[in-house]
């Protein structure tokens, strides 16, 4: 790139001093000068869908930094899983979670916030653990009425 640049550079005071228009070549195209930043559209900023149990919510946040992130992390995908227009199904079904690399790396989550926070919600009801292991991803299963006695 600084090649080009050298090579444009040189080509342009070479021209501006036999006042002679530069080659075509050498001519950069408006393309690679400035490109156009689109404004972003609503849909493609991350949210997180509600609504969310504030009970639920309060108790992770009082309980430690990992398991407030971890909290967020989790209605995140909540949102992300669940349709409009089905949510008399939503509250029957399991809210099983799996907390991969992409989620973690969405919600600024460490491998040991995933941890801690998976032990302090755990410890104070909000989930249920299911599969974790050396090398594994962790599934937990979201209780929804769990945040109603503890607020």
């Amino acid at each position: 790139m600084s090649n080009t640049l050298h090579v444009f550079e040189k080509a342009l005071a070479q021209s501006s001093a036999a006042d002679e228009p530069l080659p075509t070549a050498l001519v950069a195209k408006p393309s690679t000068i400035a490109r156009v930043v689109k404004p972003r559209s609503k849909s493609s900023v991350p949210f997180i869908k509600g609504p969310i149990p504030l009970g639920w919510m309060m108790a992770a946040a009082k309980c430690s930094r990992a398991a407030s992130m971890l909290a967020t992390a989790l209605w995140y995908r909540i949102g992300l899983m669940t349709k409009q227009g089905n949510e008399g199904a939503e509250k029957t079904r399991k809210l099983v979670i799996r907390i991969d690399r992409q989620l973690r790396n969405q919600c600024g989550l460490k491998r040991w916030h995933v941890g801690k926070g998976i032990r302090d919600l755990a410890h104070l009801g909000l989930i249920v653990p299911l599969k974790a292991g050396r090398g594994r991803c962790p599934e937990v299963e979201v209780l929804r009425e769990a945040g109603k006695n503890l607020s």
